[in-house]
């Protein structure tokens, strides 16, 4: 993870008046997830260079590499050990019930959390 910095903003014009208007400071918290087998692949070329540019920028930025992390998109009854109904798996009720409860596998729950803090999110 990078430390945080800031970036100013490309002033904005108007018509009407041609002067410059006040600089804008900001930092953005960009999330980057990567999903190739490949580590040398030209996808991960791409999201190293975004990577690289937006902390060059002091932009707040995560990466996610599913591969490495070796994330398994299937869904299955073993990431939700406090199901309502042992015998039957249906996935939406046991996402909702976890959700409410907030008992999500710890990746996913990662993930989600990253998600909500993102201004930008590059996949």
């Amino acid at each position: 993870m990078v430390t945080s910095k800031c970036v100013i903003a490309k002033p904005a014009t108007t018509k009407q008046d041609t002067r410059t208007l006040p600089m804008v400071r900001y930092r953005m918290n960009v999330l980057i997830i990567l999903a190739h087998p490949e580590p040398h692949s030209f996808n991960a070329h791409l999201s190293d260079q975004a990577d690289q540019l937006f902390s060059a920028q002091g932009h707040r930025v995560d990466y996610i590499d599913l591969y490495q992390e070796d994330f398994d998109p299937r869904e299955s009854a073993g990431h939700y050990p406090a199901r309502q109904d042992e015998q039957r798996f249906d996935p939406m009720q046991a996402q909702r019930q976890h959700w409410k409860v907030k008992r999500l596998p710890p990746d996913i729950q990662r993930y989600i959390d990253l998600l909500q803090q993102a201004d930008r999110l590059i996949r």
